[in-house]
């Protein structure tokens, strides 16, 4: 490496706007900054975010396949294979089950250096079968890349090597959310929302596992108290399917269908996906996030930046963002008259929410930037290798930039 930069390439699926996928984007930008060579791999070359990576003119080469268990799989590993060891990669990551039992083995095969699992979840959607797959496959990894200490936890659980796992949480563009440029009253004005009818949000894929269906049941609990509160479902229709970002109309069609037959039709409203975020946050009244599994939530963090006050679920790494009713307020999965509840407690108390609210953005501004995710990430990359090249074991790695307190007292 003496004399030229880092050589990173990431792994992925593809480029639509999930929260894994906003990551590794910002991730990669952040890194091309700060000097490092860093290229693509995917498996399709599609999504909006690929814009951004157009924009900087970073490499990206598709490795296209309907399955990992075919013949036409293998050829394209070791057409990955031969890409990472003539580019000259020092460090290839790959993201989640589909990344992962990809690019790994293709990556030893290639010889390359430093070679890294990245997972970003508790796995609800795996089998048996695929968590082990996966399993063995992060054995093959020199390190495995977590974005939350309840991740890593369940890992290890699960059979995985503790000191290989490292944990690196995510980063969010602070100024987007913290000074934001505000046209006040104009979400509302769009959408046809009284300025004194209570806003609640939700930013999220649509799909099952962000418990959306939980907060419409919810909502009709809570139109029962509060007629004219409103609640915004922000977001596209996406679902993985082999690992992949796909557009679905199923599950948004079952909800407004839901919302009409609980009697809340009109008060449910559905903006598909949107980049004025920011704006819309900085309206709320609450922000909602009924997910039943998360890794660490880009939505959670990007609410509580904004300084709204947030109702959320203890899943994956959210209870590392969320100390209750000091950063804001946890409510179990699956228990939609326990929301409707918290949601009716917050909208009738001005004053906790504008603490939480205050304390959220507070939290959130000392702990997630993008900088210090890029810059952690960088270090773990040159620690590892820096091991690699004097012979020393690749374990417990504890980067001295910092990763984020966590919100627990």
């Amino acid at each position: 490496m003496s004399g030229r930069p880092l050589r990173v390439t990431n792994v992925v699926t593809s480029f639509d706007t999930g929260g894994t996928e906003r990551q590794f984007v910002t991730l990669g930008l952040g890194l091309e900054a700060r000097g490092v060579d860093v290229r693509f791999g995917c498996f399709h070359a599609s999504g909006r975010l690929r814009e951004e990576l157009d924009a900087r003119a970073i490499p990206i080469r598709e490795y296209p396949m309907r399955s990992l268990y075919s013949v036409r799989c293998l050829r394209q590993q070791i057409a990955l294979a031969r890409d990472l060891r003539n580019s000259g990669t020092d460090v290839m990551q790959a993201y989640n089950l589909y990344g992962n039992v990809f690019a790994i083995p293709a990556a030893r095969l290639a010889g390359v250096p430093l070679v890294v699992a990245g997972i970003r979840d508790c796995g609800v959607y795996l089998t048996r079968w695929t968590r082990f797959v996966q399993r063995q496959i992060c054995r093959l990894a020199d390190l495995v890349i977590v974005n939350a200490q309840g991740i890593k936890d369940w890992l290890v659980e699960d059979g995985y090597d503790a000191e290989r796992i490292v944990v690196i949480r995510n980063g969010i563009n602070l100024t987007r959310f913290l000074s934001p440029e505000i046209t006040a009253g104009r979400i509302r004005r769009e959408f046809n929302i009284p300025p004194e009818a209570p806003l609640l949000t939700v930013v999220a894929r649509l799909c099952p596992s962000k418990g959306l269906d939980d907060l419409v049941e919810a909502m009709a609990e809570v139109h029962a108290a509060v007629p004219d509160a409103r609640l915004l479902i922000v977001g596209e229709q996406l679902v993985y399917d082999k690992g992949v970002l796909k557009s679905s109309q199923a599950y948004r069609t079952s909800l407004a269908a839901r919302a009409e037959a609980l009697g809340i039709g009109h008060r449910v409203i559905f903006t598909g996906f949107r980049r004025d975020i920011p704006e819309i946050q900085h309206e709320a009244t609450l922000a909602v996030h009924p997910s039943r599994t998360e890794g660490v939530s880009n939505s959670v963090l990007e609410s509580m930046a904004s300084g709204a006050p947030v109702i959320a679920t203890p899943v994956g790494g959210t209870p590392e963002l969320i100390a209750h009713d000091r950063t804001g307020w946890l409510v179990p999965p699956e228990r939609p008259s326990q929301l409707a509840s918290a949601i009716r407690m917050m909208l009738a108390d001005e004053d906790r929410r504008r603490r939480l609210g205050a304390a959220g953005r507070e939290f959130v501004r000392d702990a997630f930037s993008i900088s210090r995710m890029v810059r952690t990430t960088e270090e773990v990359y040159r620690d590892a290798l820096r091991r690699r090249r004097a012979g020393r074991p690749i374990r417990n790695i504890v980067p001295t930039i910092g990763t984020g307190e966590t919100a627990s007292p």
